[in-house]
């Protein structure tokens, strides 16, 4: 769910005028425990200044001040074709990277770590009223620890993956030994940020050091009883909040009888028609076999060449199989470009970022601008500013197509970066999808649906070679192409069915997240749109209006390879035995 978002008040990592840790001129007088530590002959490698500057990750140091995304740093190339700027459009840390710490000095020995290491869940970030240690996870069993003597590094492994959306702290202590069995020490860097001898009241460092010695706080509490030799906070990525934020907004789009309700002004940048959206319309049904020698888009998609003699071995395989194939369309929105943009653009917020709005308001400057425009958007700024969640969302999403402009006329949020402070993307258009629908000769109300996505570099009439089976078993199957898939290609080059790049996008890897993302949301769409229709009267007089209610009795799902990993991605968390829990007001799985 949306939380309310950190407000960040720090200063870029190159903005931390700490000194060079090799310049002692530069360095502060330190407290004598603090000092021993600095005397040790192996130490963290933690470095924020000078040509050795070094900074481990995950870290608080390295998150954008303004929005909450990473803020690594990206040389002269931020355009998002460099991994890195890539990497700066989400909001906080990767759920399962392993935590890499460099050591200098004395190497560290080869084996695993039993001591000194700790990682916690918090209750809520550091700059929340009461941050609590909420977990304290196992070493050796909730993660692992381990050294390497050829790279004197200690690599933190979580056993599953972290909670996303969440606050973390991991703390390394002088238990951890080099390898001769002595304790290891801290940095300059670190010791600058831990010391009580020095106030850094109204510099860079203030707000950095406030943090540290709050972690060293909980660490205390959390059960870290040796030296603290380095330790940081860190937010975790969100996962699955843009789907599921898209459902709400979705759902609150309809409620209030149209999705233009939401998806207003510069959230539809290209005015599409959504007054139909996730409406399907079947167009015709053949037989099987008329259907597959009719079929042009099998032909082009599955060995132009010999086409005719698959179609032909086909045909014998079923031919005692009674199937009846039906063809339409369902319109689905769609989230990313088509024109020249459509390999660099990823999905573009509705909304400004949450983040950005909360910071914004705590500014003298600019509290009275951005205060009057939120009221003529019709936003209540004391839920918005509020403590209960809950009912943050009505209005953020009343922001959805609002530009906000600072006191000098510039725009509050430009980049529009989709992260869980701003969830919803932008419709861009709404695509005609097109379908094969299969069933059995007679349907009725114990035909089950089976929703089919194929894999990467393939086709929905891929159901061709397997669909029969299902329905000589009574049951029936629907596919739509991914995007940039077969019909959805965007012409005959920009087609991953031409170029798996096209859909893969190695050369761009927001977008390619967001291919990723359109997918799960087609497979959600058209779990909606199967309701949605029938709800409005639009299957009569064809397969699916004998089929039992798709209120009641939830399609299930069938993936091959990239197929399967989109959609499981729609289903709901909780199971996987029904395709998704989509949108309340219909009330697909009651």
């Amino acid at each position: 769910m949306i939380v309310k978002p950190i407000l960040f008040w720090l200063k870029n990592v190159r903005d931390l005028a700490l000194g060079d840790e090799t310049s002692s001129s530069t360095q502060p007088d330190f407290n004598a425990d603090v000092q021993a530590l600095l005397d040790r002959d192996t130490k963290i490698d933690f470095t924020l200044q000078g040509k050795n500057q070094s900074v481990p990750v995950p870290t608080f140091l390295l998150m954008n001040p303004n929005d909450g995304t990473l803020n690594l740093p990206t040389g002269a190339d931020n355009t998002l074709s460099n991994p890195r700027a890539a990497m700066n459009t989400m909001d906080g840390w990767s759920t399962s990277m392993p935590l890499v710490f460099d050591f200098k000095g004395t190497g560290l020995a080869d084996g695993l770590v039993y001591k000194g290491v700790y990682l916690v869940k918090l209750t809520e970030s550091l700059t929340g009223d009461n941050p609590l240690p909420e977990k304290v996870l196992t070493l050796g069993s909730d993660f692992n620890a381990v050294t390497s003597a050829a790279t004197d590094t200690l690599t933190i492994l979580p056993t599953r993956d972290l909670a996303p959306g969440s606050e973390y702290i991991v703390v390394i202590t002088d238990a951890l030994e080099n390898i001769n069995g002595n304790p290891v020490g801290t940095s300059t860097s670190y010791a600058s940020l831990k010391s009580t001898n020095k106030n850094y009241t109204g510099t860079a460092l203030e707000k950095p050091a406030e943090v540290i010695k709050g972690v060293e706080k909980l660490a205390k509490a959390a059960g870290a009883n040796s030296a603290i030799v380095y330790s940081t906070w860190f937010s975790t990525q969100s996962v699955g909040d843009s789907l599921n934020y898209t459902k709400q907004a979705t759902a609150a789009g309809f409620d209030a009888g149209s999705l233009a309700a939401v998806w207003k002004a510069g959230a539809n940048p290209n005015n599409a028609d959504l007054s139909d959206a996730y409406t399907i319309d079947i167009t015709g049904t053949q037989d099987y076999e008329t259907a597959l020698t009719e079929d042009t888009q099998f032909t082009q998609y599955f060995d132009p060449n010999d086409a005719d003699n698959i179609k032909t071995t086909l045909k014998a395989a079923f031919s005692g199989v009674n199937v009846e194939v039906s063809k339409g369309t369902i319109k689905l929105p769609y989230y990313l470009e088509t024109d020249s943009e459509w390999n660099s653009q990823p999905f573009e917020s509705a909304t400004p970022s949450l983040a950005k709005v909360l910071n914004v308001l705590q500014d003298p400057e600019q509290k009275a601008t951005i205060a009057a425009q939120l009221t003529d958007a019709g936003v209540d700024i004391a839920v918005l500013t509020g403590d209960d969640t809950s009912k943050i969302v009505p209005e953020l999403f009343k922001l959805a197509g609002v530009t906000l402009t600072k006191a000098d006329g510039s725009q509050l949020d430009p980049e529009r970066i989709l992260t869980r402070y701003s969830p919803v993307p932008q419709i861009k258009s709404v695509q005609e999808v097109p379908f094969l629908l299969f069933t059995p000769t007679t349907v009725d109300s114990n035909t089950k649906l089976t929703i089919y996505q194929h894999g990467i570099g393939s086709a929905k009439e891929n159901a061709y070679f397997f669909a029969p089976n299902f329905a000589n078993a009574g049951q029936a199957v629907m596919a739509i192409d991914l995007p940039l898939h077969g019909q959805r290609s965007l012409d005959a080059q920009r087609s991953a069915n031409a170029d798996v790049i096209a859909y893969l996008n190695l050369n761009n890897l927001a977008v390619a997240r967001d291919n990723m993302r359109q997918s799960t949301l087609d497979v959600m769409g058209v779990r909606a749109g199967l309701t949605h229709t029938e709800l409005a009267g639009g299957f009569a007089g064809t397969p699916l209006a004998s089929m039992s209610s798709f209120t009641t009795s939830a399609p299930r799902l069938l993936g091959h390879s990239l197929g399967g990993i989109v959609g499981t991605t729609a289903l709901p968390r909780q199971t996987v035995k029904t395709v998704m829990d989509w949108m309340h007001f219909i009330n697909f799985l009651r």
